[in-house]
């Protein structure tokens, strides 16, 4: 906690935030969507309001820093809706050793545009519910999902990389038996990270190799 605290006044002195509102619940129709969200803060600046949400995680890559902001139009949306006035700025803080602030200049075609794909994403999940039809998206999270159990696609892709995993543990007992300094079996496959050394440079030649063959190993008990 006191990591964040320290990373939100390395982005912004506190004693110059004008602070409206904190942890604002916002109800709001969006393109004939229902839309409720909790708010951060609101800030008032001399450009007009800001919507600032805090954020724990790592900020994105800036090929989804669109994806990202999106979040943040959306309660700007929210707030004109209930207030009849346009946020100036949304804002999101990434708080952490690296802290990182998002900001963008929010505009009428903005919300347009963001409110825009919130309704057509409500109506593509209406849909799928109504048909019982989900499209699938595979990818390194599949591990993770809880519907992995039910899913075909997602259990084809678990074991995809599962038999993935057994073959880079292969190269990589193969590269440290040869450096001398370790001897790791090939079954069962060894989860990336989690390593059998004697020394540390063998956890570093270990753990590269891993990162080198495998970077997206999953291990799943579906």
């Amino acid at each position: 906690a006191w990591t964040a605290i320290e990373g939100l006044w390395g982005l912004e002195n506190p004693s110059e935030v004008n602070v409206l509102s904190t942890e604002k619940k916002i109800s709001a129709t969006l393109s004939d969507v229902p839309f409720f969200g909790v708010i951060d803060r609101l800030d008032e600046t001399s450009a007009g309001t800001a919507v600032t949400d805090y954020k724990t995680g790592k900020p994105p890559d800036p090929s989804y820093k669109e994806d990202a902001l999106n979040q943040i139009v959306l309660y700007a949306a929210a707030v004109q809706f209930e207030t009849g006035n346009l946020p100036a700025k949304g804002r999101l803080l990434y708080l952490g050793k690296n802290s990182v602030a998002l900001e963008i200049d929010i505009s009428e075609e903005l919300i347009t545009k963001s409110t825009g794909q919130f309704a057509e994403t409500w109506e593509n999940l209406r849909g799928s519910c109504e048909e019982d039809t989900f499209d699938t998206q595979v990818g390194p999270l599949c591990g993770w999902c809880p519907y992995a159990g039910i899913c075909e696609d997602g259990q084809k892709e678990i074991k995809k990389r599962l038999a993935s995993s057994s073959a880079s543990s292969s190269r990589v007992a193969a590269v440290v038996s040869s450096a001398g300094t370790l001897v790791a079996s090939a079954a069962p496959a060894p989860s990336p990270g989690i390593l059998f050394t004697s020394s540390s440079s063998a956890s570093m030649l270990v753990t590269s190799a891993i990162a080198a063959s495998s970077p997206n190993t999953l291990e799943s008990s579906t």
